[in-house]
Formats: C-alpha cells, structure tokens, sequence
C-alpha cells in the first residue's frame, strides 16, 4: 500500500508555486486581496501549462520507457523543453518586472507574486514534475489499488 507520506509529498509538490507565493506574502506582512488572488490563479495556470508541456514531451517517447529507462526518458523530455520554459520563463519575467517597477500600487503588488511564481513555477517544472512523474509511473499499480480500494462517495 502506498504511504501516506508518499501522497503528502506529492499533494506538496502539486501546490509548491502557490505555497511559496502566499508564504511570502505572509512573511512580508503584504495585503492578500482580489488582485492577489488572481495573481495565485494564473500562477497556477502557468505552472501548469509547464507541467503539460514536458509531461507531453514525456509522453512523445513513452514508447521507449521501461522500468529501467524512465529516468533516461523523463531527463530527455525536460532537457528538450529547458530551453523553451526558460525564454518563456524570462520573457514573462521581464514583463512582468517592467510593470513592478512602472505599475501602481495594485500593479506592484499583482507583479511582485507573479514575478516570484514564475521563478518558483519555472524551478517546480524541472524539479518536481519529473520526479512526480517517475513517482507515479514506479507505483501506479499501488496508486490504482489505493483508489480503488475507497467506497464510492
């Protein structure tokens, strides 16, 4: 049966960007407003677009992946995708930035948790939606029982 640590670990990797915007929001003792709020939701559009593009990547190769290649085979669908999610990644940046320091102050504040989502956002695609993946393909098997094992609600 799968740990429960395993499914924190992963329900922790799947809210990283919006976790490490609100926590700096908190530390920062800044207003948590609407504005703000939609800031979260595109960050969390964002990190998503990512995750699908390498994971689609991934999956233009899943012809190739056994249990001892998914490793070699989710490294080459990210190192495909790297230089994309980082110009990408770079030019939304500068936008972004451009509008921190020219904006009012609403636009600075909607900037300033964009700017960081996109660095942590950037980092969670290479970092974590990887390793998620590996994670869920070496225990799918354990993953399907775990659900399907739960009376229907």
């Amino acid at each position: 049966m799968v740990e429960l640590r395993e499914i924190e670990h992963l329900i922790y990797k799947l809210f990283h960007d919006v976790i490490v915007v609100l926590g700096l929001f908190a530390i920062l003792h800044k207003e948590f407003n609407l504005t703000i709020l939609a800031a979260v939701l595109t960050i969390v559009g964002y990190s998503i677009n990512d995750t699908i593009i390498v994971f689609d990547r991934i999956r233009e190769h899943a012809r190739m992946i056994t249990p001892e290649t998914i490793e070699e085979v989710v490294n080459q669908g990210i190192n495909e995708t790297l230089s994309r999610t980082v110009i990408t990644s770079f030019t939304v940046f500068l936008v972004v930035f451009v509008l921190y320091l020219l904006g009012g102050a609403t636009l600075k504040d909607f900037a300033f948790a964009i700017m960081i989502g996109v660095i942590t956002g950037t980092y969670s695609t290479f970092s974590i939606a990887g390793p998620a993946y590996i994670l869920l393909y070496k225990h799918s098997s354990k993953f399907e029982k775990l659900f399907r094992a739960r009376p229907a609600v």
